[in-house]
C-alpha cells in the first residue's frame, strides 16, 4: 500500500515555505522509493555476504517531525543485532564502544550537542565526522547522524529528512536527498514501531535521562579519558626525541589531532606532571 500525504498536513504546514527554499520539494511525494531503498540497505547489511561497505545516514527535520522513531524503526527492521544499545549522544562514546558491536549492524548519533560544548569550528567538530565514520567502516559498522537542521556531510551516503508523521498509520513520511544537488529524489514511508515497544521506551528513558544530565552541566560521554591518553603518551614518545615542552606538545598535536586545542593544553600539562613525577622517583 502507498501511503499519500494528507493535503492538509503537507501543502499548508510546509509547501509554501519550503519550495521558495528548494523548487524539488514540490515533488517529494511523487516518487515512492521506499522499496528500493530498503532493498538496497538490506543488500548491504545481507549476513550471508561478508562485510565489504557501510553506509553512513543524515536524519533531520523539524522538533517532533519523526526523526529518531524513524532510525529506530529502521534499524530494528534492517539492520541486525540493532536495539537501544546502540544509541549514542556523543561521538567520545562511539569512539569508545564501537569495538563492543557485531559487524552489519547499525551505529547512532542522536542530536549531539557538541557544537555548544566545544564550539563551532573547532578542531574537533571539524574533524571528528571522518573519525567516527572511519571508525565505524574498520569495525564493519553502519552509522547514522539525527539532527535538527540539515548540514551537509560530505561522508553522507543517504539523507532523509523527516516531513511528518502520521500517527492513526502509525507511518513516517521521508524526504530523500541527493547527497550533491541536495536535491529531492522522492520520498520512503516508514512503518514505525508502537509506543509500547521495549527499545523505543528504553530509548526514550535514556534520552530523557541525558537531557536533564545535560540541563545540569553533566557531559558523561564527551569527557575525554585522560588518564588512559597519558598513560599512552608515556609510552610512546621518545623523550630523547621530544625533549623540550613545545616539542612534547606538537606530538600530542600530531598523536590526536581531533582534540581541540583546550584539550591539547590539559593533555599537555598532565603529561608534563607525570614526567615531572617520574623525574622525582628517578
Amino acid at each position: 500500500m502507498i501511503y499519500k500525504p494528507y493535503k492538509e498536513n503537507m501543502y499548508m504546514h510546509k509547501m509554501k515555505f519550503r519550495v521558495k527554499e528548494n523548487p524539488s520539494f514540490i515533488n517529494i511525494f511523487k516518487f515512492n522509493l521506499t522499496e528500493p531503498i530498503l532493498k538496497d540497505l538490506k543488500n548491504i547489511v545481507n549476513p550471508k555476504h561478508k562485510f565489504t561497505e557501510n553506509t553512513v545516514i543524515n536524519m533531520w527535520g523539524d522538533t517532533g517531525s519523526g526523526k529518531s522513531i524513524s532510525i529506530i524503526s529502521l534499524g530494528l527492521e534492517v539492520f541486525p543485532n540493532f536495539s537501544y544499545k546502540n544509541v549514542f549522544f556523543f561521538d567520545q562514546q562511539i569512539l569508545s564502544n564501537a569495538h563492543k558491536f557485531p559487524e552489519n549492524t547499525l551505529i547512532v548519533r542522536d542530536e549531539n550537542p557538541q557544537k555548544a560544548i566545544f564550539g563551532a569550528g573547532s578542531t574537533r567538530t571539524s574533524m571528528q565526522l571522518g573519525l567516527l565514520a572511519e571508525t565505524c567502516r574498520k569495525a564493519g559498522l553502519n552509522l547514522a547522524f539525527i539532527e535538527p537542521d540539515f548540514a551537509q556531510k560530505g561522508i553522507t551516503k543517504i539523507i532523509f529528512e523527516a516531513i511528518d508523521m502520521d500517527m492513526e498509520r502509525r507511518i513516517t513520511r521521508l524526504g530523500v536527498m541527493d547527497t550533491k544537488t541536495q536535491n529531492y529524489m522522492g520520498a520512503i514511508y516508514v512503518k514505525v514501531v508502537e509506543e509500547d515497544n521495549e527499545d523505543w521506551v528504553k530509548y526514550n528513558r535514556i534520552k530523557d535521562s541525558f537531557i536533564n544530565n545535560i540541563k545540569k552541566g553533566g557531559l558523561e560521554g564527551a569527557k575525554i579519558e585522560y588518564k588512559s591518553m597519558v598513560s599512552k603518551l608515556l609510552a610512546s614518545i621518545d623523550l630523547n626525541i621530544y625533549k623540550k615542552k613545545k616539542e612534547r606538545k606538537a606530538f600530542i598535536i600530531q598523536k590526536y589531532p581531533t582534540l581541540t586545542s583546550g584539550e591539547i593544553d590539559i593533555l599537555a600539562t598532565l603529561l608534563e606532571i607525570e614526567l615531572r613525577k617520574q623525574d622525582a622517583e628517578d
